[in-house]
């Protein structure tokens, strides 16, 4: 069989040849028109986003920080009136916000405070604010993502301009392991996790495939903080929020709330803190004094 195949090569190499130039040619050319394609929507995107970012998200987004800054009920209405006679259908394409969540808002927004233009009432007023806030959240979250994208390369190459060519090429490859053990211990825990409920609900368990997933998972995860301890040295260099920094800002709502629902002064609770840790502190100390001393009797 493999002689007779042999034999059928040789006798039409000529046409193999040609056919896999020619393969090859329409594969080359496919791949560069794709590219091309790739290349100017990628131009367009980032001439637009840094446009909608020059132009709207921003001007948006710190008159809504400043007019959520207020505190006096009439200047605050008259901000919102200044933001909404600057930001109308009339005057600029609302369509150019390229978020459709954000154009909701936004329209949600404009429409609860013409309510209160007619009856300013309290309820009104309040659902005006409650809506603000939210698209303040909205705009916030947009700016920062446009603001990571056209400017994600800015510390980078600031930051490494003058770094010998061999430590670029590693922290290079550092930043895309540690991306790549990112994905794979998210992947590892979303098949642990699948892994345990299903055995709860098939009252089985088998030690070794829990075993092979939990070791994937703790490896992946110790591999990804390894390589961002060696990436910290070059922070924010890519301009996005850390893991520390998503969950310092979780803590801190996190406090917050308690704090706000509770109604106990910051002061009290550390007070509070302080006392039990002193009183914790002599407890131990004198549970080992008295081991001490008992040792020293017998």
């Amino acid at each position: 069989m493999s002689s007779e195949l042999w034999e059928f090569i040789k006798e039409n190499i000529a046409v193999i040849t040609a056919g896999l130039s020619l393969i090859t040619v329409f594969l080359s050319a496919a791949m560069a028109y794709f590219y091309n394609i790739k290349h100017k929507d990628l131009d367009r995107f980032y001439k637009n986003a840094q446009d909608n970012m020059e132009t709207l998200i921003e001007p948006i987004y710190f008159k809504l920080r400043d007019i959520e800054a207020i505190v006096d009920k009439e200047r605050k209405i008259e901000l919102l009136k200044e933001f909404f006679d600057s930001y109308n259908y009339n005057k600029i394409n609302i369509s150019r916000l390229g978020n459709r969540k954000l154009i909701d808002n936004f329209l949600k927004c404009e429409l609860a405070f013409k309510k209160i233009l007619i009856d300013d009432s309290e309820v009104l007023y309040q659902e005006v604010i409650v809506n603000i806030k939210q698209l303040k959240h909205i705009v916030d979250t947009d700016y920062w993502k446009l603001f990571e994208v056209i400017y994600k390369d800015y510390n980078w190459y600031k930051k490494t301009v003058d770094m010998n060519y061999i430590l670029r090429f590693l922290l290079k490859v550092s930043l895309f392991l540690q991306n790549t053990f990112y994905g794979i211990a998210f992947l590892a825990y979303v098949f642990l996790t699948t892994f345990i409920i299903l055995s709860i609900f098939d009252f089985s368990f088998n030690v070794f495939r829990f075993s092979v997933l939990l070791l994937s998972f703790l490896f992946s995860t110790a591999l990804y903080l390894l390589f961002g301890m060696y990436n910290s040295a070059f922070a924010d260099t890519k301009q996005k929020r850390t893991t520390v920094d998503i969950l310092r800002e979780m803590i801190i709502s996190f406090t917050d709330k308690v704090f706000r629902g509770v109604k106990v002064p910051f002061l009290l609770i550390w007070r509070g803190l302080k006392y039990i840790f002193i009183k914790l502190k002599k407890f131990i100390v004198s549970i080992i004094s008295f081991f001490r001393n008992d040792q020293t009797n017998s």
